[in-house]
């Protein structure tokens, strides 16, 4: 088995994908063009989602420069003037176009982007997949949506809390179908027992659930990373370990739903947020992690200059 000894904590699935490119028989050449390309998918997939989020109801087309959203009713007899003090503010309108090519190279050119690229780090396939994502959220494919988020978590459990922004993305498609909410999550859950037990049926057994879950949840190895536990944990005495483990491992699963309740009119900062605090608070993060959420929150401020409640 793969997973005896403490080295592979990667899902079989990744693992099946992965062992024509990282095994013995795939050369140097082949990974740098397999990283290589998946880079630059995750950059198009963001480049489609930013046109996408432009022609959303979320911002308006006239004035998705000023921050001003579709539906702020109160605020629509103020445009003209709201025009005029931007205008004196900034000098310069932002062209959408270029916005359109400004975030993607914004993640492609980002250091951390780069460093992950040739470091054949895998957390660009969980980019990949949560990208995906949210593009089929914004076109209200709810299929497709929940294909891909539940293979981002079956790779790394933590893309969990991101079902509420996805859901909120779908329901604002689907003209607020309440009933979108209940096949969404039940199209994640078949899906997700899907992949576990296709894993099982490859391997044989559950040894995997261990060495990729368990593992990631408990935090046994306390090596330094870019993340908090490793420091954290090293510093605490053991009969305080369990009661912190469970502080930090599952206080983010407090955010979504107050979140999602409070900028329910903002789903993908809501999204982005979530992105974000997965970078800090996951118990093996990656830089490229960091790389990930800041385009989109570039975007985000670049279409809603001025942030309205």
């Amino acid at each position: 088995s793969p997973y005896e000894g403490d080295i592979l904590h990667a899902p079989p699935l990744l693992l099946l994908l992965l062992y024509p490119i990282e095994g013995s028989s795939g050369t140097r050449l082949l990974r740098a063009l397999f990283w290589t390309m998946i880079q630059v998918l995750v950059a198009v997939i963001m480049r489609m989602v930013v046109v996408e989020y432009e022609r959303s109801p979320e911002v308006s087309k006239d004035c998705c420069h000023l921050g001003l959203a579709l539906g702020d009713e109160d605020e629509e007899d103020d445009i003209p003037k709201l025009i005029e003090e931007e205008n004196k503010k900034h000098q310069v309108q932002l062209d959408a176009a270029w916005i359109n090519e400004l975030v993607p190279l914004a993640y492609m050119l980002h250091p951390y982007s780069i460093l992950t690229c040739i470091g054949t780090s895998t957390i660009s396939v969980d980019h990949l997949f949560v990208m995906a994502s949210v593009l089929c959220a914004l076109r209200g494919r709810t299929i497709q949506t929940s294909v891909a988020i539940s293979t981002a978590t079956y790779i790394s459990p933590y893309y969990i809390v991101l079902l509420p922004p996805l859901a909120l993305l779908l329901r604002r498609k689907q003209e607020g179908a309440f009933s979108s909410y209940f096949s969404f999550v039940g199209a994640c859950c078949a899906v997700m027992g899907a992949l576990m037990y296709t894993s099982y049926a490859i391997m044989g057994s559950w040894d995997f659930v261990n060495a990729v879950y368990y593992f990631t949840f408990t935090v046994p190895d306390l090596s330094p990373n870019v993340g908090l536990f490793w420091y954290f944990f090293i510093e605490i005495f053991d009969q305080f370990r369990n009661f912190f483990l469970f502080l930090f491992q599952y206080h983010m699963l407090v955010y979504p739903i107050p979140l999602a309740m409070r900028v329910s009119h903002r789903p993908l900062f809501l999204f982005a947020f979530s992105l974000g605090y997965i970078a800090i608070f996951k118990s093996y993060p990656s830089i490229g992690d960091a790389a990930f959420y800041m385009p989109l929150l570039i975007m985000l401020y670049l279409l809603h200059a001025v942030w309205s409640p």
